[in-house]
């Protein structure tokens, strides 16, 4: 075998790489590092049915199977613990923990088996926010938009010398900062220092109107813990916005947080009455959007619509119309809701695997309608009612399994476009009783007695 010759550089990037997902500051030398790597953990891929722990910017750290963290001794306690923080002390970053606890997850994963995100908080050190923004010689202008709590208390760095300060307003105010001779394009850090009492962005971060925002540069954002909230449409349209990070003490019940985002590859949000949420249209056309972590319900209208989020932890709760639709990314869901939305799912091309873990009741109007990759479809026996074009358009369906003992009141497109090779299976003591049913006996012909173990 051949000698295989080793910059110093990659040296220190799998050094860099080890303490990251170690959580340490140890130095290595090269004949450690193989060593360390056992020690480390390190996620090489998801786990699809495991607990799968995330960085801020959407580096995969550990993943860990179910029956790793579900492991007891002989005592019947449990040996799986969580794994080390990583370390940001460089990037003057305080870790704040992972956002769920050992217990937590354990408890998801005792009745699920189930993809789960896990990701950890940071705040600032220093208690000031740090934003990274590009600027073009041919648009040299920016505006911040901020509320403090305190007047004369917020001062903004714009990090070309120039500080604006004090803020002599508590009020909802715009302010406005022109970089002189910019070099074609520059990177600026802004540094935004409170002194006393907290602030909070009350609305697009750079400016009053969407545009502000779409053509700020901006491309980090480190909130500091002097931040209460972040409102409405603060993050929407940064399309250039590749990683953020956000305190567990921001408040971000809003709406269009991370709509229109084009860079942006994760979100971790703390597990906190702070973070309930999702509001309306979070992450709708959030195109460059990967994976999320978070500790609470998705009850949003349009809350991933037309994202590109792969994958999420099991949805509870109830969720809005059109929360995942035309999502062509997402692949495997697991439900536990009463009511599947009108057009909840329409147009979820790339979406194989669909369960639902819960009490079901309804699915309304084209809420699984056009899924063309769906291959079967398991609809729980707790299912009363199937609206107008719920299943129609689903060209890939080979089993449609019925498990409801009376057949759930369904409409004459309900079914629209079902494969003439796809079989209904239903339980053999219902069969009957489906192939006189209203518009189900249209499709008595593709029904299959299905044997059901007591």
């Amino acid at each position: 075998m051949g000698k295989a010759f080793i910059q110093e550089s990659t040296l220190t990037e799998i050094a860099d790489a080890i303490r990251l997902r170690k959580g340490v500051n140890d130095t290595f030398l090269p004949s450690q590092m193989a060593t360390a790597l056992k020690g480390a953990t390190v996620a090489l891929d998801v786990i699809e049915d495991g607990v799968n722990f995330y960085d801020y910017d959407g580096t995969l750290l550990y993943a860990f199977s179910k029956e790793e963290v579900l492991a007891q001794d002989e005592s019947n306690n449990y040996t799986w613990q969580l794994p080390p923080l990583p370390d940001r002390t460089k990037e003057n970053l305080t870790n704040e923990g992972w956002n769920r606890t050992a217990d937590s997850i354990r408890t998801y994963m005792a009745s699920n088996s189930w993809y789960l995100a896990v990701g950890c908080t940071y705040h600032t050190t220093d208690d000031i926010t740090y934003i990274w923004m590009e600027v073009s010689e041919n648009s040299p202008t920016r505006q911040l938009r901020i509320k403090p709590s305190t007047a004369n208390a917020v001062i903004i760095d714009w990090g070309d010398g120039f500080r604006y300060e004090p803020i002599d307003s508590s009020s909802d105010i715009v302010v406005t900062h022109t970089y002189s001779s910019v070099k074609v394009r520059e990177t600026f850090i802004i540094k935004i220092s409170c002194s006393s009492g907290t602030y909070y962005f009350p609305g697009q971060l750079c400016g009053s109107a969407d545009s502000d925002n779409e053509a700020s540069g901006i491309t980090k954002i480190l909130l500091s813990n002097k931040v209460t909230s972040v409102r409405s449409r603060c993050f929407c349209y940064l399309v250039d916005l590749e990683k953020i990070t956000i305190p567990s003490s921001v408040n971000v019940h809003y709406q269009y947080l991370f709509a229109y985002t084009q860079e942006l590859r994760h979100v971790t949000l703390a597990g906190n009455s702070n973070t309930t949420n999702i509001d309306m249209y979070g992450f709708l056309k959030a195109t460059g959007m990967k994976s999320a972590a978070w500790n609470y319900q998705i009850s949003p209208t349009y809350g991933f619509s037309e994202s590109t989020i792969e994958r999420l932890s099991r949805i509870a709760g109830s969720q809005n119309a059109r929360w995942c639709y035309k999502n062509t990314r997402i692949k495997r869901l697991l439900l536990g809701v009463g009511t599947l939305k009108t057009e909840a799912l329409m147009g979820c091309s790339s979406l194989y695997y669909l369960k639902f873990n819960g009490n079901l009741t309804t699915i309304e109007a084209s809420a699984i309608r056009n899924c063309t990759s769906l291959v079967e479809l398991v609809i729980p026996e707790t299912v009363t009612s199937i609206g107008g074009s719920a299943l129609a358009g689903n060209t890939s369906l080979k089993r449609l399994v019925m498990l409801p003992a009376t057949p759930p009141t369904i409409t004459s497109t309900t079914l629209n476009g079902l494969p003439e090779d796809c079989n209904i299976l239903i339980p053999a003591a219902y069969i009957n009783d489906y192939m006189t049913a209203q518009y189900w006996a249209d499709y008595a012909s593709q029904m299959r007695g299905l044997l059901v173990q007591q």
